[in-house]
């Protein structure tokens, strides 16, 4: 399976606005890349946060094909 990983917002707000387009508190992606979000409070006041993430993949190794006779 990927690699994964959640970011998770702080609760309390009425709304969330990722840069994924996500309007969930906690997204899970398995792509590396910068992550950014908009809360907004039931006043209208916002608060933003980013985080950048990356994710290693696993590498696997070719094993030798046997020899042709």
């Amino acid at each position: 399976a990927c690699e994964s990983t959640t970011l998770t917002a702080s609760g309390g707000f009425a709304t969330y606005r990722w840069n994924t387009g996500q309007t969930t508190q906690a997204i899970s992606t398995t792509a590396s890349g910068s992550f950014a979000l908009t809360a907004t409070a039931s006043n209208g006041c916002t608060a933003t946060a980013s985080q950048t993430v990356t994710i290693s993949q696993p590498t696997f190794a070719a094993a030798p094909l046997p020899a042709q006779t």
